[in-house]
């Protein structure tokens, strides 16, 4: 899950500012999903790096098989990256990456791996399996991560969700618990509006928790327009008068 605000700052004595509407989750391959948080110019560089080096070293309707192989050589090109071309000006706030992929099944359920990445060295620190984790600042939210925790330790009765054929599994229930903490704790830099990924081999799924209130005093939850690309950051920059400035997501 990641959120969708960043952080804008400033030179000299001006305020930060924090701004909604900035996807951070995106599906790079078939059964490869990945988010950034840190400095939003080079989070979306990075995705957009790793989707073009999976689909150049795997035929377009083929479905990578050993995802941990690929990745292990796409973090020495975002390490060479990190050192040698991108400015010390956009280096403000970091790279971390959240990497999730499918390994191919060998039974009911679709076996996945997941990996941090962290600058400037981007090692796979590899996530135990049914753990929760996370990067940005988010991760220093006490609240947060309890409630992922917790998630975690009901995963066997998450997993009925899949046994039931719910469409998408247990993702909308955990959004929905964590969706719920993050409007209690309002925190800064951090949205109410996620975006939700489930990753299996051969499709990768990003939804909303977008909620329509039924209950009196209860407001609708609905996710505004959001930037989706290299391209489009640059374009809403522009638009702002932000091109020259530093954006950090959460």
């Amino acid at each position: 899950m990641g959120d969708i605000r960043v952080t804008v700052s400033y030179p000299g004595e001006r305020p930060d500012e924090e701004h909604e509407g900035v996807q951070k989750l995106y599906k790079v391959g078939a059964n490869i999903a990945a988010g950034f948080a840190g400095n939003v110019d080079v989070g979306f560089r990075m995705i957009s790096g790793m989707s073009a080096s999976l689909n150049s070293s795997i035929p377009a309707d083929a479905i990578i098989t050993e995802p941990s192989r690929f990745l292990a050589k796409w973090a020495r090109r975002a390490r060479h990256h990190w050192e040698h071309t991108v400015p010390v000006t956009e280096r403000q706030g970091g790279c971390s990456l959240l990497v999730m992929a499918a390994l191919q099944p060998t039974g009911p359920f679709t076996r996945t791996v997941a990996y941090r990445l962290h600058a400037p060295d981007f090692n796979l620190d590899e996530i135990p399996p049914r753990t929760a984790r996370s990067i940005g600042s988010g991760a220093d939210v006490s609240e947060y991560q309890a409630t992922l925790e917790r998630l975690g330790h009901d995963f066997f009765e998450l997993v009925q969700f899949e046994t039931m054929y719910w469409p998408f599994g247990p993702a909308p229930m955990i959004a929905s618990e964590l969706s719920d903490v993050i409007e209690v704790v309002g925190t800064p830099g951090i949205s109410p509006h996620l975006h939700i990924c489930t990753v299996r081999f051969g499709e990768v799924e990003i939804l909303t928790n977008d909620r329509q209130a039924l209950t009196p005093g209860v407001e609708s939850r609905v996710m505004p327009p959001v930037v989706a690309g290299w391209e489009q950051w640059k374009a809403w920059k522009l638009e702002r008068g932000l091109a020259d400035l530093v954006a950090i997501a959460a």
